[in-house]
């Protein structure tokens, strides 16, 4: 589903609930030290239409606040190709998909203005509440109660991997489900104390603050039940401080085990790269001196290939000594049970439909998802492949985020060599075998979802959608 779709979904039935995120928006954009041209321009257009959000001072202020916000969404909706749009996407991902921080940043909020509106405890717990309702049922995969998950090879094999005491990597294009894996692995876990990471909320910050940030986050993500004892407000500005902080909490709990989980890899600052994956490996060169150490276990995860991340020169790489696991797609089985949760609602869809659903998208986590939703939204009680062929339309010409990712990742100029080489898999004429070229160029299309191993092992674009949609490319490369 689309960030902002899943916004609308949320904010439309609770305009309480619409204020506070647009308020946080507000502030994340004004504490933005340097910001870019399309930020300035969003803050603008949100006082402009919105107003200012300090001059809030009632009850009806706010939904009133919270109503505009709701229209000035689906406006920005409606021009899906706008910076503005891309701008408050890329605002939104973070909250998007860590749902601890975005009941937080709810929490904060109402914190904010609960006096000033006169608002009693039981007020604020009902609200959290109802925004931990609606949130649970959108976005990454937090509670299979509210949200169908559907179970891949990689979910055994990651968790079998992290029992036997592994570092792991584990590798996928965007919007594949890492993330929903890395929540799963962490319910899952029974004597090991997990430690998430999201590690793209901090792109773009300079190396100071990089790690001063991730710093505070990582002591902030420590669960309350693994009696660690006090370390103080993390202070770290290089690898050095952080890595000191990393053997502190592992000094400071009476577990044996902790599981540190980085997403979103391919976000730390190219400039530290070399410093901060070579401190990862040195957890793991440190277990055999350091009983501290011997307490992590690491998983990586991200959509680059890990070559890109640290340079061949540093010598001292963590993904030497972890285990690469590849995200796959949903199996046709995987799109059956997706169907089975929609007749639950009511929707007659047979096995013919669930067929022709997965020769559009073969699997793709994201785009069979943005299906199932736009069937929906639909409300259409009987469906058919025609009204599928209507939806996949629909996305080829509205587009929705990954998407446009490809998109844009195609027409920059630095991916030039990438757009001929697809344009030459589109014609037939790349004929290296997936499983035999160990090409670079190969793992990095893999990576960013481009390309898949069909059933020969030869290389070929992921599926129908992107077929039709990168046809387009053909008379530029």
């Amino acid at each position: 589903m689309d960030i902002l779709q899943w916004l609308l979904t949320v904010c439309e039935k609770n305009p309480i609930l619409a204020s506070l995120i647009a308020n946080f928006i507000f502030s994340g954009l004004g504490q933005i030290a340097k910001p870019r041209s399309h930020e300035e321009k969003l803050k603008q257009r949100m006082l402009d239409r919105l107003g200012d959000p300090s001059l809030i001072a009632t009850k009806g202020d706010v939904q009133n606040f919270g109503q505009k916000f709701i229209t000035f969404v689906r406006e920005l909706q409606q021009q899906s190709e706008s910076e503005l749009y891309e701008s408050l996407t890329e605002i939104l991902i973070p909250f998007h998909k860590d749902i601890g921080y975005r009941l937080q940043v709810i929490e904060t909020q109402l914190n904010g203005i609960s006096e000033k509106l006169g608002l009693k405890e039981e007020d604020i717990t009902l609200i959290t509440q109802q925004a931990a309702e609606e949130f649970e049922t959108m976005g990454p995969i937090i509670d299979p109660s509210k949200q169908i998950y559907i179970e891949r090879p990689e979910d055994t094999e990651i968790l079998q991997t992290v029992a036997r005491g592994n570092y792991v990597t584990l590798l996928g294009a965007r919007q594949t489900g890492k993330t929903s894996l890395l929540y799963k692995l962490a319910r899952e876990l029974k004597i090991e104390v997990p430690i998430f990471v999201d590690l793209s909320r901090f792109s773009g910050l300079e190396r100071t603050e990089w790690y001063n940030h991730v710093a505070k986050e990582l002591v902030r993500r420590l669960p309350e039940n693994i009696g660690i004892r006090i370390i103080g407000e993390p202070s770290c500005s290089n690898q050095t401080e952080f890595s000191l902080l990393i053997k502190n909490i592992a000094d400071a709990t009476d577990r044996d085990r902790l599981i540190l989980m980085l997403d979103e890899i391919g976000t730390v600052p190219v400039e530290i790269r070399d410093h901060f994956f070579s401190g990862i490996r040195a957890i793991y060169n440190g277990r055999g001196v350091d009983k501290g150490l011997q307490k992590y276990i690491v998983v990586l995860s991200g959509a680059m290939p890990p070559e890109e991340l640290i340079s061949s020169e540093s010598g001292n790489s963590p993904f030497n000594v972890s285990k690469p696991i590849y995200m796959s797609d949903f199996s046709l089985e995987g799109v059956r049970r997706l169907g089975e949760n929609l007749r639950l609602y009511g929707f007659k869809i047979d096995d013919s439909v669930i067929r022709h659903i997965y020769g559009w998208t073969h699997g793709h986590p994201n785009l069979t998802q943005e299906i199932f939703s736009g069937l929906v939204n639909l409300e259409e009680e009987t469906i058919s492949n025609e009204l599928v062929d209507q939806i996949v339309k629909l996305l080829l010409v509205r587009g929705c985020n990954n998407l446009r990712h490809i998109r844009r990742y195609l027409y920059k100029e630095e991916n030039e060599y990438v757009r001929q080489t697809v344009v030459k898999i589109l014609k037939k004429q790349f004929k290296s075998k997936f499983t035999e070229t160990g090409d670079p160029l190969v793992t990095k299309m893999n990576l960013i979802g481009l390309v898949r191993s069909d059933e020969d092992g030869n290389v070929v674009i992921h599926n129908q959608i992107y077929e039709q949609m990168l046809e387009s490319i053909q008379s530029i490369g």
